[in-house]
C-alpha cells in the first residue's frame, strides 16, 4: 500500500498522525523564567504583583517550579524574600541542591537586567504555560477523538472541557477599592430608584415578585418551573421583553420550539393577535399595521435567541 493511502481498518496511517506532546518542543522561556526569579530577589515588592496571576506550576523548569513555591512559603509566613531566606528555605525542603545551590541563586541575581519588568517577565512565562496546556488539551482531545468506544456526545462534552480547563485557569479578578464598588453600587441604585420604591435589582415587571426578590440579582441563579401547559414560556418571554426594553441584553436558550416560533409568540403578545392567525397570515388590514408597528418596536431589543437542541450547559457557556 503506497505510504499515507487509507487501509480498511478505519486506523489513521501512522504518518498522516500528528506527533505526540512528548515529542514537540514545548512552549518555554528560560530567560524570562530566570529573570523574574532575579527580579523578586532583587526587588522582593515585585512579587506580589506576579504572584497574582503565576502559580509555581507555570515554570516549566522544575527548579525554578521549586524556587517559587519557596516564595510563597516565605511570603505566607511574612518572612522576607532574599537569597539567605531563599536558600534557608530550599536546604528546609530538601531542595537546595535540586535547584543547583546556592551558585545558582546568585546566577539569577547576577544575570537579571532589571527588577523593574518582573511582571513583563511573569506575563512571558504565564504565556507560555497557557500555552503548554493548550497543546495537552489537544493531545488530550485527539485522544478523546480517536476513541470509538465513546458516543460523540461525550467526545464534545470532554473535548470543551478539556478547553474550559485552560480558559478558566486564565480568569483572575482584581481588587476593587471599596470606594469604587460604593460608588458603582450608588450609580446604579439611583438608576433603578426611578422604577419603584425598594427596587434594588433588575425589575420583572411583576409587582408581587419584584416585591419578594427586589428584583433579579446579578449573579443570582433563579429558577421558576411548573406543570406543562401552566404559561412558563409565555410568562419568560413576558420578562425577556420587559428587561430588553430597559435596555438590559437577554439571552433566550428554548430547546421547546425554534426561533420562529418564538418570534410569532413574541409579535402575538405585543399585537394581540392570536398565534393561528399569524401562522395563517388571516389578518385584517389594521392588525396587519399592528403587526407591522410591533415589529419595528421589538427589532432594535438587545435580546438574543438560540434554539440549538438538546443542548447542554457547557455548550451554553460556550
Amino acid at each position: 500500500m503506497p505510504a499515507g493511502a487509507d487501509d480498511q481498518s478505519g486506523k489513521i496511517p501512522a504518518m498522516d498522525q500528528p506527533p505526540p506532546l512528548a515529542q514537540l518542543r514545548l512552549p518555554m522561556s528560560q530567560e524570562a523564567e530566570e529573570a523574574l526569579l532575579g527580579a523578586v530577589l532583587l526587588d522582593p515588592k515585585a512579587y506580589l504583583s506576579v504572584a497574582a496571576f503565576l502559580n509555581p506550576e507555570d515554570f516549566f523548569i522544575k527548579r525554578n517550579e521549586y524556587i517559587w513555591k519557596a516564595f510563597n512559603r516565605l511570603n505566607d509566613r511574612g518572612e522576607p524574600i532574599d537569597n539567605v531566606t531563599l536558600a534557608q528555605e530550599l536546604a528546609a525542603l530538601d531542595l537546595l541542591d535540586e535547584i543547583g545551590g546556592p551558585p545558582y541563586i546568585t546566577n539569577l541575581v547576577n544575570n537579571t537586567p532589571t527588577a523593574m519588568h518582573a511582571e513583563i517577565y511573569g506575563e512571558l512565562v504565564s504565556r507560555a504555560a497557557t500555552r503548554r496546556r493548550l497543546l495537552q488539551a489537544a493531545d488530550s482531545i485527539r485522544a478523546i477523538a480517536l476513541d470509538q468506544e465513546l458516543p460523540i456526545d461525550k467526545v464534545i462534552s470532554d473535548a470543551e472541557q478539556s478547553l474550559f480547563a485552560v480558559s478558566n485557569n486564565q480568569i483572575k479578578r482584581e481588587f476593587v477599592p471599596l470606594w469604587d464598588a460604593a460608588s458603582d453600587f450608588y450609580d446604579e441604585f439611583e438608576k433603578l430608584l426611578s422604577l419603584g420604591s425598594g427596587m434594588v435589582g433588575t425589575p420583572s415587571g411583576f409587582k408581587a415578585l419584584d416585591g419578594l426578590l427586589g428584583g433579579f440579582q446579578k449573579s443570582d441563579l433563579v429558577v421558576f418551573a411548573g406543570r406543562p401547559g401552566m404559561g412558563k414560556t409565555s410568562w419568560m418571554l413576558t420578562v425577556a421583553l420587559y428587561v430588553a426594553r430597559l435596555g438590559a441584553r437577554v439571552a433566550i436558550f428554548t430547546m421547546e420550539m425554534g426561533v420562529e416560533q418564538m418570534v410569532q409568540r413574541i409579535v402575538a403578545m405585543e399585537t394581540g393577535i392570536r398565534l393561528q392567525q399569524l401562522r395563517t397570515a388571516e389578518i385584517s388590514p389594521g392588525e396587519q399595521t399592528r403587526l407591522t408597528e410591533a415589529i419595528s418596536r421589538i427589532s432594535n431589543l438587545p435580546l438574543f435567541i438560540d434554539d440549538t437542541p438538546s443542548i447542554t450547559p457547557t455548550e451554553m457557556r460556550t
